[in-house]
């Protein structure tokens, strides 16, 4: 017996004492990850508190930036543009805020090989407010209008695909009542070119992603002439909740 379990204790000695060699890797793609980031922007960063600069993919601690790898980045508004198909790639994604897809790429260097590639994508949403109208008890219904407020330039020209219309909540008394504007496609559009989703209308899926959100303005019924009441840029609301995480 004392025989075996000193055997046992020579063949765990020799165990501990051999030398454990660490994996290492010359290929970045195993010292790198990263999901893709989503924001909405604006052109007067009125929206998001966070940067839109996109920093998704996550390095190691043991590699170094400008030793053992570079961070790029390059924007394109093709959602079918792989980063392989890009070629101006630049050191900061300073600028990069139209609605599209900024790609972030590092790429090893030194004895590192191979890159690892992103693409974040940034929303702009357009507003469409019906804009508040007053008329006197009796009269016809003045003509609805609207005001688009579009927090950044549109790439898409979207607004020139669409037909908005209005409806007006019905009464004729003193008060106030809705006035709703309907946003459709018009019909010279192809289906391919405006996507239906829920209340919310996608641009040209190959291109970065512009939602539209109508909004509801008053119609006030008064006794007396009153003057027409214009949105204000003071009145835009907050960035909507698409859902998108």
């Amino acid at each position: 017996m004392r025989k075996i379990l000193c055997s046992m204790l020579l063949v765990l000695m020799l165990v501990v004492s051999i030398p454990v060699k660490a994996i290492t890797s010359n290929n970045i793609n195993d010292y790198v990850s990263g999901d893709p980031i989503y924001k909405w922007y604006d052109g007067n960063k009125n929206w998001s508190s966070d940067s839109v600069s996109p920093v998704a993919i996550q390095v190691s601690d043991e590699l170094t930036e400008g030793v053992d790898y570079i961070r790029e980045y390059a924007f394109t508004q093709d959602r079918r543009a792989n980063d392989t198909d890009l070629t101006d790639w630049k050191s900061s994604s300073e600028g990069m805020s139209d609605s599209g897809f900024i790609w972030e790429r590092v790429t090893g260097i030194g004895k590192y090989n191979n890159s690892y590639a992103v693409r974040n994508e940034i929303y702009t949403a357009i507003f469409i407010y019906a804009n508040n109208i007053t008329k006197v008890k009796g009269e016809d219904d003045p003509e609805f209008s609207y005001k688009v407020v579009m927090h950044n330039e549109n790439p898409n020209d979207i607004t020139d695909m669409l037909d908005i219309t209005f409806e007006r909540e019905s009464g004729e008394e003193v008060g106030t009542y809705n006035i709703t504007p309907i946003v459709k496609k018009k019909s010279s559009i192809s289906d391919d070119k405006l996507l239906q989703l829920n209340s919310m209308l996608i641009g040209d899926d190959t291109k970065g992603r512009v939602y539209i959100y109508p909004q509801i303005g008053k119609l006030t019924i008064t006794d007396k002439e009153d003057n027409t009441d214009t949105v204000s840029i003071d009145d835009v609301i907050d960035a909507p909740d698409t859902g998108i995480k």
